[in-house]
């Protein structure tokens, strides 16, 4: 069917494996926002197996959200010639060491982003400044077809009315991005929070080594993003508290430099102000909000003891500021519209497409997993250190330290489902045999 005609409106297949914020921030959000105002005819937003994709659904743009894998990349190559935007918001393929995930040197999925940076007909980022990391970890020219698409939100029309700080909110989507500097900042706010007998409420995911060190820590968990919002903007004005590490090894600096201000859209967005880590997410941007302060005791005191005394008197000059750059009624029709636009095909697809090529990609993949040279091999198949990673999140699952479905997505992406469950029983037996021989390999000469 043709789309060519000037009066046809996009039809948009997203493909993502995100469940949590990042799909709800960069995908439910824009394209919401693009139908209700008209630009776009109609979207479908499936995962990686394409399960809720009606066979005649028709589209004529896909939208690929962050990590790929093979057998995607394969169907995006035959069936649409990889005219596909690839949207990507973090530095997937560095090596950071203090997230919850494990990064593996030989991972596939960093193989797949690869393929898809190199691929896309468009790339969307928040900053320029992810791009040129991209630019310079992969060796690909990525900047000519880059359209950046800033963090925005649906902010309320009200403003609030400047009141002096009643508590502190931390909020962390992964384990907070700090290294040397934990231990001088948990002391600042520790301190000041009792000095003012302020409540700390923290959202995420936070290990001991934090809860336990904030006396007036009151840890609320993981929440799913738009009751995180919900809160931000019901509760009172609070000291936001927004920390990024400053120094570290390169591959953790990179990994935390290619971050957004995100934490100041949704802090300064929402009439909280807060102290921000005196790094590039917080100083190359365009918004200008609370104070930010080097990553030392005695500066985020200072900083935090100036917002509580008087600097909470413009709050509402700060929020309005933060709403006009970021409001997501601007961003999509001028942003994310035109990706949009660059990537649209001149004829539709529909559902069924792109599940037959599936089917026959994933045919491939288990021919591949017999025949020497293919990129699967059953040496890789039984990769017990690769398992080693995906057991490790489900057992955070068993210690209750993240949720089942947030467990199995991450198994999913690095190991896949059914192969993990497959191998596990025989991964009880093999385990304990490993550890004895690690044992043996270390302790005998």
């Amino acid at each position: 069917m043709n789309s060519g005609n000037s009066t046809a409106k996009p039809r948009v297949l997203a493909i993502t494996a995100e469940t949590f914020a990042v799909r709800q921030l960069r995908l439910d959000m824009p394209l919401c926002n693009l139908k209700r105002h008209g630009l776009i005819d109609d979207y479908l937003i499936t995962d990686h197996f394409f399960q809720n994709l009606p066979d005649d659904y028709q589209f004529d743009t896909v939208w690929v959200q962050r990590m790929v894998n093979e057998k995607i990349c394969g169907v995006l190559a035959d069936r649409i010639d990889n005219n596909f935007l690839y949207d990507l918001d973090d530095f997937l393929i560095g090596r950071p060491t203090y997230t919850r995930d494990c990064f593996d040197k030989n991972s596939r999925w960093q193989e797949a982003i690869r393929w898809a940076l190199t691929n896309s007909k468009v790339l969307t980022c928040t900053t320029s400044r992810l791009v040129g990391m991209l630019e310079a970890c992969s060796g690909v020219s990525l900047s000519p077809k880059a359209v950046i698409c800033p963090n925005g939100f649906e902010f309320s029309k009200t403003t609030r009315k400047p009141q002096q700080p009643a508590g502190m909110v931390w909020t962390s989507s992964d384990f907070p991005a700090l290294i040397r500097s934990r231990e001088p900042l948990i002391n600042a706010i520790s301190k000041f929070s009792e000095k003012y007998e302020l409540p700390v409420y923290s959202f995420g995911y936070f290990n001991g080594s934090i809860i336990g060190k904030i006396r007036n820590l009151v840890d609320l968990g993981p929440i799913p993003y738009f009751h995180h919002k919900t809160l931000l903007g019901s509760l009172p004005p609070l000291i936001g508290i927004a920390p990024l590490e400053t120094s570290a090894d390169q591959a953790d600096l990179d990994f935390i430099n290619s971050k957004s201000d995100l934490k100041m859209v949704e802090f300064g967005g929402f009439g909280h102000p807060s102290v921000y880590s005196d790094a590039p997410p917080y100083t190359d941007t365009d918004l200008r909000c609370g104070v930010v302060a080097p990553n030392d005791e005695s500066s985020w005191f200072d900083a935090m003891e100036m917002i509580f005394r008087k600097k909470w008197k413009g709050l509402d000059t700060e929020q309005a500021g933060v709403v006009e750059a970021r409001n997501m009624d601007r961003i999509a029709s001028e942003l994310w519209y035109e990706a949009i636009r660059r990537v649209r095909m001149e004829r539709q697809l529909t559902g069924s497409d792109v599940k037959n090529g599936f089917k026959r990609s994933r045919r491939t993949l288990a021919e591949g997993l017999a025949t020497p040279g293919l990129t699967v091999s059953r040496k890789k198949v039984v990769d017990w250190a690769a398992y080693d990673n995906a057991y490790h999140f489900w057992k955070e699952y068993k210690k209750k330290r993240i949720v089942r479905h947030e467990a199995l997505k991450i198994i999913d992406d690095g190991y896949g489902l059914p192969l993990f469950f497959a191998l596990y029983p025989l991964y009880k037996i093999v385990k304990p045999f490993r550890k004895l021989m690690r044992f043996l390999k270390k302790n005998i000469v």
